[in-house]
């Protein structure tokens, strides 16, 4: 049968081009046989018809036999707890903190076993917003390759062999402690959100004389650096997107991977709901994120063009439409007189960029300007903050938008610290580090000497929760509770505290890291009062509340006279306390702008003359501590679609260029490090970008993860005591080699129907129903009335940005297996909930989209795509049958009509 196919929305460029095998496959309604020897993989074992037949006859053969066996009962409750109904789930507020993000959680038990994570929607951050990641974690506490008690490893006299052994704790402890007693002890953690174990490490090091080191590979180090040059202190403000009109981002992923997404994307979502009061926003991307993919305007940039970007626009309003009391000032002018022809250098029409910075102006004290990232990490990350503040500045952002008082005081991880750490180890300065919620052995290069330097070491302790890439080389593995075992408390923006309650007792011989602590403090007699006083760590964070929260938290609210106990139980019961503090304007140090050092053109000529890498983060796997997670392998990428792998991103132009298909292995070389990784064509990308995403390439993470992709942070570039990760010149070399990439995004194909229906706005205002062909429908089902409840499922895309989220939370409700990479490919995304990319063929962009699979209809949700924008519509599902379509006009006014729709979707479009 012909069946003729409209290329003018298309799924993937094999179905833009019609490619032959993507033809042969669309022809297809499955890419497996039932038969093994159909699908010629002889690897697969048993094909289905095989394997029914033989559970048939095992069947048949086990009830033939008449033997009754025993019967075995499980044992009841012989005192059933009070709280606990069979059946009934019971919720526990606590938290998930995700190295940038804290999360107020609902977490969802049953007869004592947490079965589902949801978000808490009276938190003042989150809103019962949650991230996928947090969806997840679930797996991870019933992950059987946790460990499940602690381990030593015997090393030889170089450290280059090793024997994994159990150990007592009490054997353990004695050893720590005397090590302790010898001094030199520095404490490497991760970003601490929790300020109870803040305290407590804190009291530590005081009582040892030590040294507290914060990294992870996710740092905001280049933003708390901007901030103290620009107003004289560390941190990282909070950013209020729900408070503006126009929003610049420059390469921060705020609606996907960057500080607090879950929180931005419920602001975002906000300010888009109220036509009448929609902000805009304007995105300059390196790499195509999910912001970009939701932003009205989007620009493709390469990272050395960042600093440009908000020179360019700084010169504009300054310089040429002579705006704010800096206009008069000549070492500001001169600062800027490089920038004058930044538009033209990106590409950007000059009306345009003059366009943007009026409307920048026009909303001075109601717009926000953001970059930051791992995107942003380049030679130039510390002059593009200073820049992005000043910017702010003379917009009047900072205390309305920008809360300089109001940020995460945990976000304290630096690379310049890890980078001294590593000299002073290698020097022989270090004797004992204690390593806890950080793995540097995955994290950081080969290059920066890290795992060198922990030879070293006389005693290397690691906390975790398995023997991982930084773990295989410590003395002794100490395993710490999953964070549903354990209490804890997390600051999600400063003067909010919320509660992490346990919601089950630890499944195996496990100690909390804060107790830990206490017990080496206990044992060796040193240390503060608190620290040694207390015999568990809920009774220190209980006593922390008490001391430090409480007093503050009672006069803020007005409640002076209320007990610590009925305070506490009042917490533990919303989750929180605390609300956000306001936060003034700041003065911005002038010097701070003009003493900046601008690069050469030398050097943005040589950047430019080939490719600049750029490493990011995904939505799925963040930084690649979750990785053994099989839901988040299994969640395709917010944008590429792509499933248990990673890759290098490229543009069409530049795959054309070096004759690359999808999939074609190639070598990217930067420096002196060389990678093998498959190819994926992304439209949107700029011609000098590739972009790869980093949380792969884990070696000792567990079956799950181990092997899967390749480990990106060894193309990082420490450079003095910078870490580099983007913007680094590099070389494409083609291997002639090709490998299958399971994406989920040419899984479907329309096969003539018209499932998007397209209309101008002028026709749809003349009739509601333009252009919608009405085909035949067959029902294999008989007549029903449905005289009860009729289910549907509403998504408004302009709050829906494509985060994914809810395929993860689908995973989790309805317990799907997961496949594995060869099923994937072969058979397509086996969840009931996903998105899909939707790309019109004559234009180079994308934008991700929820879809729904029903019993017997697929809805996909589609929108055409402009010259430099997109109009997004909702489309509620209210029975089989119908739907009701909200459309943006150009003028951003909406339009809600009930249309008929019977499996098409309705589309208006700007002429």
């Amino acid at each position: 049968m012909n069946i003729e196919r409209d290329t003018k929305y298309w799924l993937s460029l094999e179905h833009y081009q019609q490619n032959p095998d993507f033809m042969k496959l669309a022809s297809q309604e499955f890419t497996s046989s039932p038969l093994q020897s159909e699908d010629g993989n002889d690897n697969d074992g048993w094909g289905r018809r095989e394997f029914l037949k033989l559970m048939g006859a095992s069947l048949a053969l086990s009830t033939a036999g008449c033997i009754r066996r025993p019967v075995q009962k499980i044992v009841p409750y012989n005192s059933q707890p009070e709280e606990v109904t069979l059946t009934v789930p019971n919720f526990y507020t606590s938290s998930h903190f995700d190295g940038s993000e804290v999360l107020g959680l609902l977490v969802k038990t049953r007869e004592g076993r947490p079965i589902k994570v949801e978000g808490n929607p009276s938190h003042p951050l989150n809103l019962g917003g949650i991230s996928s990641r947090a969806q997840a974690s679930l797996l991870s506490l019933y992950d059987p390759e946790r460990l499940q008690g602690p381990r030593k490893n015997l090393f030889n006299e170089k450290r280059s062999n090793k024997d994994t052994i159990p150990v007592k704790w009490e054997e353990m402890d004695d050893k720590v402690t005397a090590q302790l007693k010898r001094g030199s002890v520095v404490v490497l953690t991760g970003s601490l959100s929790s300020p109870a174990t803040r305290s407590v490490v804190r009291e530590f090091c005081q009582a040892f004389a030590g040294q507290h080191v914060t990294w992870e590979p996710l740092s905001h180090e280049e933003i708390r650096e901007g901030q103290k040059a620009c107003y004289g202190e560390a941190l990282v403000p909070q950013y209020r997107i729900d408070q503006a009109q126009i929003i610049v981002a420059v390469d921060a992923d705020f609606s996907g991977t960057w500080l607090q997404p879950v929180a931005f994307t419920k602001q975002f979502a906000k300010v888009r709901r109220n036509i009448s009061q929609m902000s805009r926003l304007i995105s300059f991307d390196s790499n195509y994120s999910l912001t970009g993919a939701n932003s009205d305007i989007r620009f493709k940039i390469k990272p050395s063009q960042q600093l440009s970007v908000v020179m360019g626009l700084l010169h504009e309003i300054v310089v040429v439409q002579g705006k704010s009391s800096f206009a008069n000032n000549s070492a500001v002018k001169t600062q800027l007189a490089p920038y004058s022809q930044a538009a033209q250098q990106l590409g950007v029409d000059a009306a345009l960029w003059k366009k943007l910075a009026s409307d920048l102006w026009d909303h001075r004290g109601r717009s926000l300007v953001l970059a930051g990232g791992l995107q942003t990490l380049t030679a130039n990350q510390q002059a593009l903050q200073v820049a992005v503040n000043f910017l702010n500045s003379v917009l009047e952002n900072d205390g309305k938008t920008v809360l300089g008082k109001s940020g995460n005081p945990g976000l304290l991880a630096s690379g310049s610290e890890m980078v001294r750490l590593i000299g002073d180890m290698q020097a022989g300065k270090v004797k004992t580090l204690i390593i806890h919620g950080t793995n540097p052995g995955y994290g950081l290069p080969s290059s920066s000497g890290f795992v060198e330097a922990l030879k070293k070491v006389e005693m290397v302790i690691y906390t975790g929760d398995r023997l991982d890439e930084t773990g295989d080389h410590a003395h002794y593995i100490i395993p710490d509770n999953h964070a549903m075992e354990t209490w804890g408390d997390a600051e999600t923006v400063a003067g909010v505290y919320t509660i992490q309650q346990p919601t089950i007792r630890p499944m195996y011989d496990t100690r909390s890291v804060q107790l830990s602590l206490m017990t080496w403090a206990y044992l060796a007699k040193q240390g503060p009062k608190r620290l040694l006083d207390y015999e568990t760590f809920y009774d220190y964070l209980k006593n922390f509340w008490k001391e430090e929260i409480f007093p503050a938290a009672v006069k803020a609210a007005g409640k002076t006279g209320t007990s610590f106990e009925v305070f506490w139980g009042q917490a533990l019961q919303d989750g929180y306390v605390g609300s956000q503090k306001d936060s003034t304007a700041r003065t911005f140090k002038t010097e701070a702008f003009t003493q900046l050092k601008i690069p050469s053109q030398t050097t943005s000529q040589e950047a430019s003359s080939g490719y600049e890498v750029v490493l990011y983060p995904t939505v799925q796997l963040g930084d690649g501590t979750q990785s053994n997670i099989s839901w988040l392998h299994e969640l395709p990428d917010v944008m590429t679609k792509i499933t248990w792998d990673n890759y290098v991103c490229l543009s069409l132009a530049t795959a054309e260029k070096n004759k690359l298909k999808e999939g074609a292995l190639v070598e990217v070389t930067v420096g002196a490090t060389k990678q093998t990784l498959p190819v994926h064509i992304q439209p949107g990308l700029h011609d000098s970008v590739l972009a790869i995403p980093v949380g792969y390439g884990r070696t000792k993470a567990g079956k799950i993860a181990n092997g899967i992709g390749q480990n990106a942070y060894e193309l990082i570039n420490v450079k003095g005591d910078s870490i580099l990760a983007s913007g680094m010149a590099a070389t494409l070399t083609a291997t002639g080699k090709i490998v299958d990439l399971a994406c989920t995004q040419g899984h479907h194909s329309m096969e003539g129907r018209q499932i998007v229906v397209e209309a101008t706005l002028k026709d749809y205002l003349k009739q509601k129903d333009a252009n919608i062909h009405k085909h035949h429908i067959w029902n294999i089902w008989s007549g029903h009335a449905y005289d009860g409840h009729k289910w549907g499922m509403g998504v408004d895309l302009n709050s829906c940005t494509g985060c994914s989220s809810g395929m993860i939370a689908c995973h989790s409700e309805n317990n799907y297996p997961a496949v594995g990479k060869n099923m994937f490919y072969r058979v397509g995304r086996c969840t009931g909930l996903g998105s899909i990319a939707i790309i019109q063929a004559r234009l180079n962009l994308q934008r991700p989209f929820f879809s729904q699979l029903c019993v017997s209809t697929v809805t996909m949700l589609l929108a055409s795509l402009f010259a430099l924008s997109w109009r997004p519509f909702t489309v509620m599902k209210a029975s089989m049958k119908w739907s009701t379509i909200a459309v943006l006009e150009p003028d951003t006014a909406r339009i809600t009509v009930p249309i008929k729709c019977e499996g098409s979707i309705g589309l208006v479009t700007q002429n």
